[in-house]
């Protein structure tokens, strides 16, 4: 984390998202002081503004655990966490993405791509042309797409909106019930039940149900 943290305030960062924010232990840092007090939480960079439909949240999951719980980082399944905080039409659209692709990995490394890469910087070679910095070649798993957020969200599209549920969520829902049913109870119609539509999906069910009279 320090290391992605000195790249991007060095310049050796092509990125879409011009604000950054470096904590350890809950607190700002300098990646160059404080190390005994950023070895008990580990460390956290945020790539843009909180504020904006598109931000990024790296941190340090297995020291964090490590300080909250005393769980060996050793034993530990994820090391570091990336997650892509994404709201309004960006995660919308994202999901659009993802209904289309049935590749969750995919279109999040083709977020990321789209919003910053890391590189080993060249005397010789502006920012865009210099190369990208092993470390995180290796993390991209070879991703080359770059995934727009920015777009107008695709029309409601009922058929694809079913076809993904078919495929995704079905068997899950199927395996929820079956269990459900044998304790007696039916937790997949009381998750219905309570919830509560919003604007935007109220105004799609207007839309479609219009349609079909």
């Amino acid at each position: 984390m320090p290391t992605l943290y000195r790249k991007r305030v060095t310049g050796e960062c092509g990125t879409r998202l011009r604000n950054v924010e470096y904590f350890a232990s809950g607190r700002e840092n300098s990646w160059e002081t404080d190390e005994d007090l950023k070895m008990e939480m580990g460390h956290t960079l945020y790539l843009g503004s909180k504020d904006s439909d598109v931000y990024f949240c790296i941190y340090e999951k297995a020291q964090e655990q490590k300080a909250k719980f005393g769980k060996s980082i050793e034993d530990a399944d994820i090391l570091n966490r990336f997650e892509l905080r994404l709201t309004n039409n960006a995660a919308e659209n994202s999901a659009d993405a993802l209904m289309d692709s049935e590749d969750a990995a995919g279109t999040a490394f083709s977020i990321i791509n789209n919003y910053v890469r890391f590189i080993e910087p060249q005397a010789d070679k502006r920012r865009y042309d210099c190369p990208t910095d092993k470390h995180w070649e290796q993390f991209m798993q070879g991703e080359e797409r770059k995934l727009k957020l920015t777009m107008k969200p695709k029309p409601f599209d009922l058929e694809r909106t079913e076809n993904w549920i078919n495929k995704q969520v079905a068997k899950s829902i199927k395996m929820l019930q079956e269990i459900e049913k044998m304790k007696g109870r039916d937790f997949v119609q009381q998750l219905l039940d309570g919830t509560v539509l919003n604007e935007k999906h109220r105004k799609i069910v207007a839309q479609v149900t219009s349609e079909l009279k």
